[in-house]
Parts: structure tokens; sequence; C-alpha cells
């Protein structure tokens, strides 16, 4: 255990806690940056080796799955043995029994609680070969990885909660019962929205969450030179709006098409891994790019003319805190996004449409080169809000509990 005492600095905690493994949905080198990836990188930079496993491939993805590319991607660092990026190890396992929250039967609790001891090679002959014994700290993200808990020794246990888990249409009541068991067992609960933290279901928990908000690596995006994307040369004769994101349930087509057709100057990029249907009637304004390496997302924004969440507002995000909001803030970009009430609480400086025709007028004021907000205002306000700063939020934490 970490020893008690208030004479222990932050210097200390530094020296002494050196090993962080990472519990999490996706793959370290996947296209989607998402926190977890970004507190990985945060870990690394001050010193910890960085253990980073992400949700277990089973045949039924393998053989199913649409999106064909992130399974070429995770089979390839399974066939591999884990690979490493960023000086971090990551790895991707492959259980023979899965559980699923969108397939009867394997949904059960039987099967989360139980498909780790049917991966090959089994975890606990990875973490052998890879000399994890044991961790300072088992950093989890997602609840079907509840495994965790017994199949490594961890000293303190950290529960990132980025969304509201029980909103997902086909989140499993295993998955939700994982859920709340992580949060007993947690030592430091870390919650981007405040209104998540202020929900009742929380209350018996709350001596124990801090708020810890999204940010943006500023080294990322601040670049020497930002090379136009070779997809935007057939785009130069009209204004780009871009999205950057997971294209999921909460994705509001409807707006997205009301978007093609009200503002024909404008060409509405789409980035990102597919997860619903896109519609056959979406206009011909409305490009959808697939996933882009991280690497290139600073170009794709800096050569468009702002960005979009065009989010329903629904249970699911009202509680979102938005990272890609910050990162297009942080090259002086406008924003444009649908209202909910978490966005309401940030007090950002870019523009909240609470209907369609609401969207619509602030699109068509960016393209009459009416913008509210001044450049610099909006890259201070991405200055104030890095991943470093958190990483330094959590540290701070670990440190008062070492006391």
């Amino acid at each position: 255990m970490l020893v008690k005492s208030s004479l222990y600095n932050t210097e200390f905690i530094e020296s002494m806690m050196r090993k962080i493994l990472f519990a999490v949905a996706w793959h370290y080198s996947s296209p989607v940056r998402l926190g977890s990836h970004h507190f990985a990188q945060q870990f690394k930079k001050n010193g910890w080796d960085v253990y980073y496993f992400s949700n277990p491939l089973s045949p039924f993805n393998i053989c199913f799955s649409r999106d064909r590319t992130n399974i070429a991607e995770r089979l390839n660092i399974y066939k591999r043995g884990g690979v490493t990026a960023d000086g971090i190890w990551e790895y991707v396992p492959l259980t023979l029994v899965p559980h699923h929250n969108n397939i009867p039967l394997l949904n059960h609790r039987i099967f989360l609680d139980n498909y780790y001891k049917f991966t090959l090679p089994s975890i606990r002959s990875v973490l052998k070969k890879q000399q994890i014994h044991d961790v300072d700290i088992l950093w989890m993200e997602f609840s079907n990885q509840l495994f965790w808990t017994r199949a490594i020794r961890y000293k303190k246990l950290i529960y990132r909660i980025p969304d509201n888990i029980v909103a997902f249409s086909k989140t499993s009541k295993a998955t939700i019962a994982s859920h709340y068991e992580i949060m007993e067992k947690a030592d430091l609960i870390l919650m981007p929205s405040k209104l998540l933290i202020n929900s009742p279901e929380h209350d018996a928990y709350r001596h124990k969450i801090i708020h810890c908000p999204n940010g943006v690596d500023l080294s990322h995006f601040n670049k020497k030179s930002y090379p136009v994307p070779e997809e935007y040369e057939t785009l130069k004769n009209k204004d780009i709006a871009l999205y950057v994101g997971t294209i999921e349930e909460w994705f509001d087509f409807d707006l997205l098409k009301d978007l093609g057709a009200e503002c024909r100057d404008t060409n509405f990029v789409i980035i990102g891994p597919q997860k619903v249907e896109i519609p056959s009637d979406i206009g011909g304004n409305i490009i959808f790019l697939g996933p882009k390496q991280y690497q290139t997302i600073p170009s794709f924004i800096h050569h468009s003319k702002f960005g979009i969440i065009p989010f329903r507002n629904n249970d699911l995000v009202k509680y979102v805190n938005p990272i890609k909001m910050y990162e297009f803030l942080s090259l002086g970009k406008p924003v444009i996004s649908t209202c909910w009430d978490e966005l309401n609480e940030l007090n950002a400086p870019i523009g909240i449409a609470h209907n369609h025709a609401e969207f619509i007028s602030l699109v068509k004021d960016i393209q009459g080169r009416s913008n509210h907000y001044k450049r610099e205002e909006l890259i201070n306000y991405a200055k104030s809000n890095t991943w470093e700063s958190c990483y330094g939020l959590v540290r701070d934490k670990l440190e008062a509990l070492a006391r």
C-alpha cells in the first residue's frame, strides 16, 4: 500500500509510483482518441510505465463487425503479442467465450465475469510475459472489464466515467451492475461532467468523486505547418464545416440533412468510425470520410472553416463534455453545437443552437463572415483546459490519498 504520511509531497509520489495499467474500450493506436488515451500519454510523459489493455476481440466481432478497419488493427496488435506506441505498451486480448451487450444470452453476468478465463493466450500468461506482476494504479474506464480487479494486484483503483453508461440503448443489466461494483471498489472516481456527479444515484460515492473535465493536447494541434488533406482538394470551391468523432446513436442525421439542404454553399465533412447506419437520402454536400489517423486531424481542422457538433439532446448526450470542441478552439476555429445541459455549464465561446433553425442561422452567420468570438478568445479558452492540467488534478488527488 502507499505509505501514509503528510511528509510525502508530490515529488515523492512521482518517484515512488511507476506502473499503471489502463483497462478501456478502445485500443491505444485507434484513430479515435478519448480521455483514456490522453491520460495514458500524460502518465508516460511523467515517467510512468504504462500498459494499455482494450476490449477483447472475439469470433463474433471478427466475423460480423461492420468496422473492418478497426478489426484489422486490433487483430494485428493481438497477432503481434502487443505493440509499443509512444512508449506505451498496448494489447488486445482474444476470447473464445465473450460478453456482448447486444447479443442475447452472451449479455449475462456469467459471461462478463468469466470471459477473461477463455482468452488465448491467457491474460495471466500475457502479464507474466510482460513482467507485469502488480501495478501502482489500475485505471478503468469500461465496466465490462471488472475482471481486472481480480486478475492483477494493484495499490489504487481509479475509475473514470466519461459517459452516462446507463443511457446507452444496448447496455446490459450485467454491465450496469458491474459499473456500480467498480464504483464501490474504486479509491478515486473521475467524471468530466458536473451534472453527472450530482445525479442522485451517485450520492453514496460522492466522497471519492472528483470533477475532472476533458481537455486538449496543445502540443499535438499547434504545428509549424498543416498540409492540405488530399480529401479536401476537390472541396476548395466551398467552405468546409467539419465534424470529428464517432458516428453513434447520439448523431442527429435529421439536422445534418437540413443543414445540407439549407446551406448548399458549405461542404459538411464527417470524420470518424461509423457505428450506426447512414441514411440513404443524405445530401450531396455531406461527405463521410470514415476514420482518419489522429496525426492528420490538426490539418483537417486547420483547413476547415468551422466545426460542428450535431448531437441529439437526450439522456446520453446531456452529460457530454466534448473533447473535439477544445481541439477546434485550440486552432482558433469557431464551433457550432446543438444545446444540452452539460454544454451550457461549460460557458464555452461557441455557438449553441436550441433547434434546427438556430443551427442553420449560426452556420449562415459564419458563411457571411460573421463570428461573435475573436480567434484569441477561442484559443485562450482551449489553453485553460489542457490534459496536462487534468493530469495535475489527478496527481494532486493521489498525493492527498497518500497522506
